[in-house]
């Protein structure tokens, strides 16, 4: 982690370009892990307010410790799907940045170390859902990063808004969609298709890609 961590500052700067976090209020932090890029993120714009979502509850603990250390920001020890379920999900000891819902793709490009399934909530952010966690339904910035479950989790958001959606999207990965599937279901969802502001150049092979979006 310290090794990656390195990483998460020039992160946030390329994103600052597009989404500009001084003027923006509210974060939604989906797939957050020991909440790395929230806290890295809440160092440098401490105004604003951030929700993490985390199912992984050894992952949720140390998140806790973490969110502890920075005013309005808030864990919340679930994941989002499109619809409330308790599910298998798959960890690797010491590799819980890849922790997924798919066995396959928690040991992905890993050299040993065997996956172990553990049981994990999945909530649906209804509007009773939001109303009993009292969560805003409005957004500046919303970013999911959940290891072949993109899909589920941008349907779970159908009665949130946001600005920008920084999405690392699948590819050579269980559960994987293209692009062009996640703008037709935002499409779907908001009545409007929304604006392609990034796209990481993709390498041969390469299991992800990272993606701005702004809404239509």
């Amino acid at each position: 982690m310290p090794a990656l961590l390195q990483g998460y500052p020039r992160e946030i700067a390329a994103l600052d370009r597009h989404v500009h976090f001084a003027s923006a209020a509210r974060v939604m932090d989906v797939g957050a892990n020991v909440g790395q890029f929230a806290f890295t993120l809440k160092t440098f714009f401490p105004h604003l307010t951030v929700v993490s979502f985390e199912p992984n509850p050894d992952a949720f603990a140390l998140l806790q410790e973490n969110t502890a250390q920075h005013s309005s920001w808030r864990a919340l020890p679930f994941g989002l799907a499109r619809a409330a379920q308790s599910s298998d999900f798959y960890v690797v000891e010491g590799k819980s940045a890849q922790g997924s819902l798919y066995a396959e793709n928690a040991t992905l490009n890993l050299i040993g170390g065997a996956s172990k399934k553990i049981q994990v909530r999945l909530e649906q952010l209804t509007e009773a859902t939001l109303a009993a966690h009292d969560l805003p339904s409005e957004y500046d910035f919303v970013k999911i990063d959940v290891e072949g479950f993109e899909l589920d989790v941008l349907a779970s958001l159908d009665r949130v808004r946001w600005r920008y959606l920084y999405l690392e999207l699948s590819l050579q990965r269980t559960g994987g969609s293209s692009l062009e599937e996640v703008t037709r279901l935002i499409e779907r969802i908001t009545g409007r298709p929304p604006r392609v502001v990034y796209e990481e150049p993709v390498a041969p092979g390469a299991s992800h890609m990272d993606v701005i979006l702004a809404a239509g």
